[in-house]
């Protein structure tokens, strides 16, 4: 994996002149949210012993795609904001990742909660603010866990959406009261439809249509939360990553991919027996399928959406967009599918 990973950043370095616009502008970057964001802050064992049936990668199909002294994530690889936070340490300003693994948008801030919700993870920024400098950044990609705790819920019809609705919101309390704090700067992340992933689509289909028009009201919420919180003073770089998994969806040939259905890594090795799968996928498979596992999508994925990221938070810097810095990601990232990484 550290290989795979050194790859990825070689082929991203022609975008360092780019993101060095970003670097320029603001003087730190932090990240909140869940396991789309979390860096390796949640040990996958404790959070699969807390979380009986959680829909996450098997630590033991999980742990074969990573080296020694690699810090697992919830994907085979750099979740979309450390491509982010890269460009931060490269040119020597602080950046850090408070986000975790579980972690709610709407849940309370209890001091010592091993998965800390987005309460909690603000109360925790707050108290790096002495490195925030003169401009800080701070990304906020939260709420599926919302969604997954209505759908468990014993009435999922009644409880998902105001889950999804309750989460939206915290996101732009959030953002109102770091706003108080000296924080101008949010890039702010909607939600991929919950209801495409092999978690819904593929093992509960039957709870499908309510995942999809959970993260539908999520997102429509958090749009018009986002226009209010501008119309206040503050400066929302809106990431779309409903519309970038889409658009993946959409044509997944265009984008490299062969798999869009299954799964890596499967959270019952019967069930893959079931559909005539492997339990785990191989390495070259695990660049070419979308899904890493249930729910969480593939590195390559996660490198996109952390150009498109940069590519945002450029435009708003820049209103003259920078041509080409995505072909050569992707091309370089195409370049990746041939590579052979051999397992610890």
């Amino acid at each position: 994996m550290r290989r795979l990973l050194l790859t990825i950043a070689v082929i991203a370095a022609p975008l360092a002149a780019q993101a060095s616009v970003v670097t320029d502008a603001f003087t730190s970057f932090w990240a909140l949210g869940d396991s789309l964001t979390d860096d390796g802050n949640l040990p996958l064992a404790g959070f699969a012993a807390g979380h009986p049936g959680a829909p996450i990668s098997p630590v033991a199909g999980q742990a074969a795609y990573y080296a020694p002294g690699d810090v697992p994530r919830f994907s085979n690889g750099r979740t979309f904001a450390e491509y982010i936070a890269a460009e931060f340490e490269a040119a020597g300003r602080p950046a850090g990742n408070l986000a975790y693994g579980g972690a709610e948008a709407a849940e309370p801030a209890v001091p010592g909660d091993p998965t800390p919700g987005l309460a909690l993870q603000r109360q925790q920024l707050s108290g790096a603010s002495a490195s925030f400098g003169s401009r800080p950044l701070v990304s906020i990609l939260i709420g599926a866990n919302d969604i997954f705790a209505g759908l468990a819920s014993p009435d999922p019809i009644a409880n998902t959406l105001t889950a999804a609705i309750r989460a939206a919101d915290a996101v732009a309390e959030t953002a109102n009261v770091l706003g108080t704090q000296g924080v101008r700067d949010f890039l702010i992340a909607n939600l991929p439809d919950l209801g495409a992933t092999p978690a819904f689509a593929l093992f509960q289909p039957q709870a499908r249509f309510l995942a999809s028009a959970a993260t539908s009201a999520y997102n429509a919420r958090l749009a018009a939360n986002i226009a209010g919180l501008q119309a206040g003073g503050l400066n929302v770089i809106d990431l779309d990553i409903f519309g970038q998994l889409n658009g993946i969806l959409a044509n997944p040939a265009a984008f490299g991919y062969g798999n869009t259905t299954l799964p890596c890594l499967f959270p019952d090795p019967a069930v893959a027996g079931a559909l005539g799968q492997a339990p785990v996928c191989t390495d070259d498979q695990s660049l070419s399928w979308l899904f890493f596992d249930a729910v969480h999508p593939n590195l390559v994925a996660h490198a996109r959406f952390g150009q498109a990221a940069l590519e945002r938070i450029e435009a708003d810097l820049a209103p003259i967009p920078l041509a080409g810095s995505l072909p050569l990601l992707l091309t370089g990232l195409g370049a990746v599918a041939v590579l052979r990484r051999r397992r610890a």
